[in-house]
């Protein structure tokens, strides 16, 4: 005999206990935690507003297609490997 309690339906889903955690209010004072430089560190980039950095971006070190060598020989596939366009 099923119990009216033990049916599932739309009506009574619920996230699994501790599945679901309050998000962090960052910058709202130091008794928080999270406070102050909330999270970002002290300087550089990623403390500014406004920072967009690309995903392939390397900090102003010599990027990775430019420290590679280029081989030689006729410009095939194999050439280049890091600036060809298909």
């Amino acid at each position: 005999m099923a119990d009216e309690t033990t049916t599932i339906g739309l009506h009574s889903l619920r996230p699994a206990p501790g599945s679901r955690r309050p998000r962090k209010r960052v910058g709202r004072g130091e008794g928080s935690g999270l406070g102050k430089t909330a999270g970002r560190g002290t300087k550089g980039a990623g403390a500014r507003s406004g920072n967009k950095r690309k995903p392939n971006y390397e900090g102003g070190q010599m990027p990775i297609h430019m420290r590679m060598g280029k081989l030689r020989g006729p410009h095939m596939k194999k050439s280049m490997p890091f600036r060809r366009s298909t």
